[in-house]
């Protein structure tokens, strides 16, 4: 029973974020190069779940490990259907049969979000390991890489079960909006990507503050 309230405790505390960042989108609809914002959330590790009283634990008979695998450009995604891929996060490990990730700069293998300009961010610290807690890395022969890291747990493991959802953070959208003319002197707006950058010196005024 704890458990139930707590994964629905996490949904709501999610959920008050998504609509916190609603609500100021909605307010500031008309506000002049306003950019939304998009709450980003995961689940917390799945955990395996294990028979009560099981007696002597039998390992299981190592075969071939069956794998889906496709790729879309810099997104992977793979597929087991027997056994776990194991992702180590800074909460635990977590075992999944469905998972989609890219490849870092250093050639690791992680989960991703996009922002809003869609590109993949992977400042999540998951990474996918060999179920013996080291991190995949590796650019050949991707589908075997992954079939081998699959991991099979002993006979007295039922499944995994998650424990709720969590908030993440706060992503700012910098798509291209709508662009209006004004008419004017001073109204500017870039018609594509990039930022204005703004130089000047700032100068910083703090008064004078008695003792008591």
């Amino acid at each position: 029973m704890n458990r139930g309230l707590y994964i629905s405790a996490t949904s709501l505390l999610a959920n008050q974020k998504k609509l916190e960042a609603l609500s100021n989108n909605l307010a500031n609809v008309n506000t002049t190069g306003f950019k939304k914002d998009m709450p980003l959330t995961e689940t917390f590790p799945e955990k395996l779940l294990s028979k009560i009283n099981a007696g002597k634990v039998q390992p299981r008979a190592r075969r071939e490990n069956e794998i889906t695998y496709e790729v879309n450009g810099n997104v992977h995604r793979a597929r087991v259907n027997n056994g776990y891929f194991v992702i180590s996060t800074p909460m635990g490990d977590s075992y999944v049969r469905d998972i989609r990730f890219t490849i870092d700069d250093e050639g690791y293998l992680r989960t991703y979000y996009q922002d809003g300009r869609d590109d993949l961010k992977t400042d999540y610290e998951n990474y996918i390991t060999d179920g013996r807690g080291n991190r995949l890395q590796g650019q050949g022969n991707m589908e075997a890489l992954l079939r081998g890291a699959v991991y099979n747990p002993p006979t007295h493991v039922v499944g995994t079960m998650g424990p709720g959802i969590k908030f993440q953070k706060m992503v700012t959208d910098f798509t291209q909006g709508h662009v209006m003319e004004t008419g004017g002197k001073y109204d500017l707006a870039l018609n594509g990507s990039g930022f204005f950058k703004i130089a000047g010196k700032m100068e910083i005024t703090i008064p004078e503050m008695g003792l008591l």
